[in-house]
């Protein structure tokens, strides 16, 4: 099946609002991973003196890595809120069903995946934006999310 089809087979299926389930775990996981990523790099950086490449990669890492773990939760909602057939459930109707069917511990499947893949994208993510022309980050020490 293509895309168009699987677009209009949904659509009709469950209608259009069905291609935006999962949006408020979606926003909760970035606005929560971003925050944490960016907020703990700098003083990271600066509680462990790093300097060179190989420092600043590493606390890139620890604060993606941080980041993903912190964020994970989010994932997972919003990863069974799209998976749901039929109407959106609302993301605390979700939650409660997973602490109840997994326990805590259901919303962290997938955190050493998540962990491994995040981690190492943070560094470079983060060197993009000092390098970015607006140079925000190097010159003012704003963090924003871009």
């Amino acid at each position: 099946m293509g895309a168009f089809k699987t677009v209009t087979t949904i659509s009709a299926d469950e209608g259009v609002l069905a291609f935006w389930k999962g949006i408020p775990a979606a926003w909760l996981r970035e606005a929560s991973y971003t925050a944490i990523r960016l907020g703990l790099y700098k003083p990271i950086v600066d509680s462990t003196g790093a300097t060179g490449f190989l420092g600043k990669f590493s606390a890139g890492c620890i604060a993606g890595g941080i980041g993903s773990v912190v964020g994970n939760p989010f994932d997972v909602l919003k990863t069974k809120m799209m998976a749901t057939e039929g109407t959106a459930e609302p993301i605390i109707k979700v939650a409660e069903r997973i602490k109840v069917s997994q326990g805590l511990g259901g919303f962290y499947r997938g955190t050493n995946q998540c962990f491994k893949r995040l981690s190492r994208f943070h560094p470079i993510s983060f060197n993009q934006m000092l390098r970015s022309p607006s140079n925000h980050l190097r010159n003012n020490h704003t963090f924003v999310s871009l």
